[in-house]
């Protein structure tokens, strides 16, 4: 383990250690650091590391999980060596941090780095049934271990289920039901990115263009792998339909993200002397929409950001944004954007990818 608790730390160890040429993350040193966990040399690829929590300890210390994921006997590892590492942030009043790993075999598909502080694991599924029910006005997930369990569930909630589970290996697998909740009321389910986040397991849905239920939630069952028993369920939205505007302030250097229900929320917001009030604003209509907008406060000349694609958890708009480095310097770069959301989103979070 190795920490960066400063800028030039960080710079050092990426360049120096990580040996990274892309760009590096944007930490908030004044309130996180940076910590690296190394698994060490491994003598072929399929090793990998992945944090699955960070747990307090009281006072200043805190522990940190690891999965440290190793190839299986069914798993196509590449040759050579590789040093696997993960790096993440955490909070600056953790000074005594220790880390405590878990060796886990992998037979299906490794997890592999997609940024400097996050991973991407493929989780395998197969779709086993589709129908209308339940009563969810949310999007969620629900697991179950064995087809008693599924049945005494649905008895509880009076949920009428049209599947026999015989068909799953639940020494293997776990029957999963997913819900889009009021968004799928009157179409039906596709499947989206299925993929695992620390001990969580994502998936992402979106309507299939076709009503045929007018007045039901549709629901889709899935047989899928035992990597996780939290579920969580976002609703894909159309990017197209979610953009109102986006553009560039004055340097300024607050960051944040809000909602908006209507105009007099807005105007309750103080920015100090800065004139943040985009265009478009005076003319949203908050009558069948709320307003999001996402301020990235001032960042470098060389850092840009695009919306990759949002998605509704709960009352939650998750907006995944991807950063990009580029020789082209903009000055004043503090850039906002505007996003129109369900009525129900009460709040943002940003996903950098």
């Amino acid at each position: 383990m190795q920490l960066a608790s400063q800028q030039n730390e960080l710079d050092s160890v990426w360049q120096r250690v990580l040996l990274q040429n892309r760009s590096q993350p944007i930490v908030d040193f004044s309130k996180d650091r940076c910590v690296i966990i190394f698994l060490g040399t491994k003598e072929s690829g399929g090793f990998s590391a992945q944090v699955t929590n960070v747990v307090g300890g009281g006072g200043s210390t805190a522990t940190i999980f690891v999965n440290e994921q190793f190839p299986g006997p069914r798993h196509q590892a590449s040759k050579g060596q590789t040093s696997p590492w993960v790096m993440i942030a955490v909070d600056r009043t953790y000074l005594d941090l220790s880390t405590q790993f878990q060796r886990i075999e992998d037979n299906s598909l490794p997890s592999f780095q997609v940024g400097p502080t996050s991973t991407f694991t493929p989780v395998p599924w197969d779709p086993c049934g589709y129908g209308y029910g339940g009563s969810w006005s949310d999007p969620c997930g629900f697991g179950f271990d064995t087809s008693g369990e599924f049945l005494d569930w649905c008895n509880q909630n009076r949920f009428d289920a049209p599947y026999q589970t015989g068909q799953i290996d639940f020494r293997q697998n776990r029957l999963v039901l997913i819900s889009a909740g009021d968004y799928g009321i009157g179409f039906g389910l596709q499947i989206g990115d299925i993929f695992l986040q620390g001990s969580e397991t994502i998936v992402q849905v979106r309507r299939n263009g076709q009503s045929s239920a007018p007045t039901q939630r549709s629901y889709v069952l899935l047989s899928m792998s035992r990597q996780s028993k939290r579920y969580s369920v976002e609703y894909l939205v159309s990017g197209s339909d979610c953009f109102v505007e986006q553009g560039r302030f004055l340097p300024i250097q607050r960051s944040g993200s809000f909602v908006f229900q209507n105009q007099k929320e807005w105007q309750k917001v103080e920015f100090g002397d800065a004139n943040l009030t985009p265009r478009s604003i005076n003319g949203f209509d908050y009558g069948k929409s709320n307003l999001g907008v996402i301020y990235m406060g001032e960042l470098a000349p060389s850092i840009s950001y695009a919306i990759d694609r949002v998605a509704y958890r709960g009352q939650t708009a998750m907006v995944y944004m991807r950063k990009s480095v580029s020789t082209n310097l903009i000055q004043g770069n503090s850039p906002y954007y505007l996003l129109r959301f369900d009525k129900k989103i009460r709040a943002i979070k940003v996903v950098e990818m």
